[in-house]
């Protein structure tokens, strides 16, 4: 499916994929609340949730362009771009959030949508709260983080002990490599913190 929808209805919850993009908008209009995830961003579908819920254009070009975590509040709307890691520094994939008042809107990763929308499901009258599938998917985010930040404190500890017993030029570019993920990831988690910090200070 190109867009999958998870919407409350007369207070039932409801979970399906959908391929049009008017049945789409045939639910998302009957719906009170709805979480939607769009496997593949696309002109297409960028442009209908600008005339939908209007969204400003940048909001997309900032998905494709930004490379850094960020957070703008827009008119109607939140906006989080997030890089997620994956066991190194380099490998990343975006994720992206459009915080409505009664709809969000996420799409950069299936397999962390996925995950917050079983953990969302299982509270208790879930769409009183939308913000807590956001929770949820920021909880994924730094437990991957966290996951990075202990692999490079065992490359460390490894260099180390390689220093202690044989003298190798290739230490140091084993060193200079691991500093510079250790730089990159510090001004990525400087970012976060900036973007977890405004979060909790929304009304």
């Amino acid at each position: 499916f190109k867009y999958y929808l998870l919407s409350e209805k007369d207070g039932k919850i409801f979970y399906q994929g959908i391929n049009s993009l008017r049945e789409l908008e045939s639910y998302l209009k009957s719906s009170k609340k709805s979480i939607l995830f769009i496997r593949n961003l696309d002109n297409q579908i960028a442009d209908f949730l600008i005339d939908l819920y209007k969204i400003n254009p940048n909001t997309f070009e900032d998905y494709f362009e930004e490379e850094r975590n960020k957070i703008e509040i827009l008119g109607n709307y939140v906006f989080f771009l997030i890089l997620d890691l994956r066991k190194t520094v380099e490998r990343r994939k975006k994720v992206a959030i459009i915080w409505l008042p009664n709809t969000i809107v996420m799409f950069g990763s299936r397999q962390i949508f996925e995950n917050a929308r079983k953990e969302f499901s299982l509270f208790k009258n879930p769409f009183d709260n939308l913000e807590l599938f956001i929770w949820s998917v920021f909880e994924q985010i730094l437990t991957h983080y966290s996951e990075i930040i202990d692999i490079l404190e065992d490359e460390v500890e490894f260099i180390e002990e390689k220093i202690f017993k044989v003298q190798n030029m290739n230490l140091l570019e084993d060193i200079s490599d691991i500093s510079s993920d250790i730089i990159h990831l510090r001004r990525l988690l400087k970012q976060l913190r900036g973007v977890l910090g405004i979060i909790l200070n929304l009304d």
